[in-house]
């Protein structure tokens, strides 16, 4: 375009292919944009919508259409309040269509490749500070509440830390091990499990280091799943997975950390698992609510994080959006990957793992995980 005498060139497709990394990067709340997240990460995904479709002449709907009317009626008119990251979320969707193959493929290498570079450098003065002994001093703390939480992070920096842990938990320079861990998974789900890759390897060590019990599973269950080409390798990954298992189980069961943070929230999932990322008002709320009338449309966007003191999860999503809200999201997902092959069924089922300790299905960084 032409602006005065300066002609600016504007590469839609190399444009497209930053922005999305950038949009998924900024996601989880990260450390460098603490306290203004949600005005960053808005800004970028609104400009990304405008580069996507200021540069189409026609948009034409498929089967997704419906999809979106359903999650748009119950998110906003059924609504509890408005919320203008459900509506960016779904152009997003809507964005989809539009994007090319090439443009897909650019961004997953440089979302893969920036994020292998945060968690290597992150990784490496975390694991310096902890086991290296070097005494690293946090230059400032940061406000948990800003979330919903408690206490506050050490900020070192290159990675942040939560001082009330018992056993370290590597946050790199994101709010929550979890939501960490489940961007890693994700991303190598997409990269198709390629660890001769190095910076996939890389986003695999960072993984192991988050003492994700949902990273751990994402990876276990899409992994096999991905392998299986036939009924006898299924059985054969089957028990190879057991055989694996059951000898982490034995060589880890002793060391304190996997204890805590794995084995103790596998076998004793009351108190330590689902039920455990959300409080009692809202368990007891949930009891009642998943059974009554009200369950079907939702109670609104955001009702339960402002009615119950924190939390995360299925739950969350449900009190909010109801069943309505969960089909209408799962219609859209599926319409999206239907012809998409394989890949695109395991980082469906690697989505829906995710949501049941995260909650967050309907969050713009997961919609570019399934390829269409």
């Amino acid at each position: 375009m032409r602006l005065g005498r300066l002609n600016v060139v504007l590469n839609r497709g190399k444009l497209v292919s930053l922005l999305i990394p950038l949009i998924i990067l900024l996601q989880p709340r990260s450390s460098f944009t603490w306290y203004n997240s949600v005005f960053i990460a808005s800004f970028f995904i609104a400009f990304y919508l405008f580069v996507v479709f200021v540069n189409r002449n026609s948009f034409r709907l498929n089967n997704t259409f419906f999809g979106f009317v359903l999650m748009l009626s119950f998110s906003f008119f059924v609504g509890y309040r408005f919320q203008g990251s459900s509506l960016l979320a779904l152009l997003c969707f809507f964005s989809i269509p539009l994007l090319t193959t090439e443009e897909k493929k650019c961004a997953l290498s440089i979302l893969t490749k920036i994020l292998a570079v945060i968690i290597a450098v992150s990784l490496s003065f975390w694991l310096l500070h902890f086991f290296g002994k070097a005494g690293m001093v946090a230059y400032r703390q940061l406000d948990l509440s800003i979330i919903g939480n408690v206490g506050y992070l050490d900020d070192y920096f290159f990675f942040v830390d939560n001082p009330t842990l018992i056993f370290p938990r590597f946050y790199s320079i994101y709010e929550e091990p979890g939501a960490l861990a489940v961007l890693l998974s994700l991303v190598i789900i997409a990269n198709n499990f390629n660890f001769k890759k190095k910076p996939v390897l890389v986003l695999l060590f960072g993984l192991i280091f988050t003492y994700s019990l949902a990273g751990y599973m994402i990876m276990t269950v899409c992994f096999t799943i991905s392998k299986v080409k036939s009924a006898g390798k299924f059985l054969k990954i089957l028990v190879g997975t057991i055989v694996f298992l059951v000898l982490f189980y034995i060589l880890f069961k002793d060391v304190e950390v996997f204890q805590y943070l794995i084995f103790n929230r596998i076998f004793g999932f009351d108190e330590y698992g689902l039920n455990h990322r959300t409080t009692s008002d809202l368990n007891n709320f949930y009891s009642s609510y998943i059974s009554s009338v009200h369950s079907l449309s939702g109670m609104g966007v955001g009702y339960a994080g402002h009615t119950f003191a924190g939390g995360s999860g299925y739950k969350m999503f449900m009190i909010d959006y109801g069943w309505m809200g969960l089909i209408s999201l799962l219609s859209i997902y599926i319409s999206i990957g239907w012809n998409c092959g394989k890949q695109a069924f395991v980082l469906f089922v690697g989505i829906l793992l995710a949501f049941l300790p995260q909650g967050g299905a309907f969050i713009t960084w997961q919609i570019y995980k399934v390829k269409p």
